[in-house]
């Protein structure tokens, strides 16, 4: 999520035959972006995200993912572990959550598991991290016996639970259900039409970015002062260069090129 107010919708949408009947999406914010035009520069680093606005957004999205389910009342967020989490995303890929969890650190900040152009799911370190951590967090949603545990060492139970329940985490297409992606034509095609006329549905998509994504590391914090230093080493060596050939010329033509001698 970028530094910044998110807002969240909750539909009840059609889900195009997917077998998803509804559907909650959380943008990374409304208007526009905090930070001015620091946002996807050199300037846009790991200083620049506030760790509570990232928690006002898990509020959002678990309120509206709440109701979406069925519950009453806004859940509280646990700040603590967003920010434990915000660590192991972007700062320690090996921290001790990931250790708990027992699986790989996520080596790639890229978070999606779509490939449209092969239409299969390919699973980045960052979303197996994240499937791990929700399966571990749901299973003391539910009782310990008759349970088919989905996360090996995975253990305890919970005063409340529904006696038929079982952790369930997956991926999904990084598209709206009510699009479908024609991998011949290389299109997405509008499958719900009548979801999106009515608003049920507003119509996303991730990028589409068949080939290796790319990203530029900053390995030091930016300063101001250095586009005048370098505009300056450039002038210099200009002017430098340009007398080095102005006194070669002047030779040149006081003496000639060539050079007889007896």
């Amino acid at each position: 999520l970028a530094a910044s107010s998110a807002s969240s919708s909750a539909s009840a949408s059609g889900a195009g035959g997917r077998g998803c009947p509804s559907l909650g999406t959380l943008a990374d914010y409304d208007a526009e972006r905090r930070g001015g035009g620091r946002y996807g520069s050199r300037f846009d680093t790991l200083e620049g995200i506030d760790a509570s606005l990232v928690c006002e957004a898990s509020a959002v999205a678990a309120a509206a993912w709440w109701r979406l389910a069925g519950g009453e009342g806004s859940p509280a967020p646990n700040c603590s572990l967003v920010e434990e989490l915000l660590g192991c995303f972007l700062t320690d890929p090996r921290c001790a959550t990931a250790t708990q969890l027992e699986v790989e650190p996520p080596t790639s900040r890229y978070t999606s598991a779509f490939l449209p152009l092969r239409g299969e799911l390919a699973a980045s370190g960052t979303a197996k991290f994240a499937a791990a951590f929700l399966r571990a967090a749901l299973v003391p949603l539910c009782p310990a016996e008759p349970r088919r545990s989905l996360f090996p060492g995975a253990s305890g139970t919970a005063e409340e639970g529904s006696p038929l329940c079982e952790p369930t985490v997956l991926t999904h297409d990084a598209v709206s259900p009510s699009l479908e992606y024609d991998a011949e034509a290389g299109i997405f095609r509008l499958v719900d039409e009548a979801a999106v006329a009515n608003g049920t549905d507003a119509l996303w998509t991730e990028s589409n970015w068949p080939r290796d994504t790319h990203a530029t590391l900053w390995l030091y914090r930016p300063s101001p002062s250095e586009p005048p230093l370098l505009f300056a080493f450039a002038a210099t060596s200009m002017a430098t260069t340009l007398a080095v050939v102005a006194l070669s010329c002047s030779r040149i033509n006081r003496k000639g090129w060539l050079r007889v001698s007896d």
